[in-house]
């Protein structure tokens, strides 16, 4: 059965928005490590020691990278937000080294999350990046129970001026449009729409500016069809 996961969607495309250094490393306040582990043989699931890991950057496999989705995936905590796991589907050999480099930040707070910012912080938590879905279209595609769908989402960028939002935004742009055909859990993706800068809060002489990209994945089958033999 194929079914479309709103909870996978938004998990890889976080972990993607987190690994393009829209914001810098700095600016979320996390620090980029590896931990590396040793295959026993077969498909694997890799605890990291490290509890507060935020996006997982590359998983190799004696040096050769992994493809998220068809050879690893990773886990959610459901209280803490933070990823604890990697699970490797693919055959491992014994033996081999098996790298998994992943940021991580020890205390509360992310400047990314899959939610829109909120707009009454103090300007030291800015700049943010928030995105949620905007629209989602289904359709019947051919006989059967199979469904196309095209997904728009919404990714909202928060900061101080709004040179900094055009130079966020100019590296989200450039990041989605090398990355459209790289997704598991989506077909294609592309950006579809910019905003321009608006002030949406104020703070005594200090204003935050908003800049929007919409974000639409096209063409998206869930096909549950059967035949029956008469």
């Amino acid at each position: 059965m194929s079914y479309l996961s709103l909870i996978n969607i938004k998990h890889e495309l976080l972990n993607f928005i987190r690994n393009s250094n829209v914001l810098s490393t700095t600016e979320r306040g996390v620090t980029t490590t590896s931990e590396d582990f040793t295959a026993t043989g077969g498909a694997e699931t890799f605890t990291l020691t490290i509890t507060t890991a935020r996006n997982v950057r590359a998983v190799t496999d004696n040096g050769t990278a992994l493809k998220f989705g068809t050879d690893y995936n990773f886990t959610y905590s459901a209280t803490t937000g933070y990823i604890t796991q990697v699970i490797v589907s693919k055959v491992l050999t014994l033996g081999h080294k098996i790298a998994v480099s992943f940021d991580y930040k020890a205390t509360q707070g992310s400047a990314i999350y899959p939610d829109y910012p909120r707009q009454d912080l103090d300007l030291s938590s800015y700049p943010r990046i928030g995105f949620d879905l905007f629209m989602y279209d289904k359709s019947t595609a051919g006989f059967g129970n199979v469904n196309r769908s095209d997904l728009t989402f919404l990714i909202k960028i928060l900061s101080g001026s709004t040179k900094s939002n055009d130079t966020y935004m100019d590296t989200l742009n450039q990041a989605v449009i090398a990355a459209q055909n790289n997704f598991y859990y989506l077909s294609y993706i592309k950006p579809t729409n910019i905003t321009q800068n608006v002030p949406v809060s104020e703070r005594g002489k200090n204003k935050i500016y908003e800049v929007s990209m919409r974000i639409m994945a096209r063409n998206n089958y869930e096909i549950n069809w059967y035949y029956e033999k008469k």
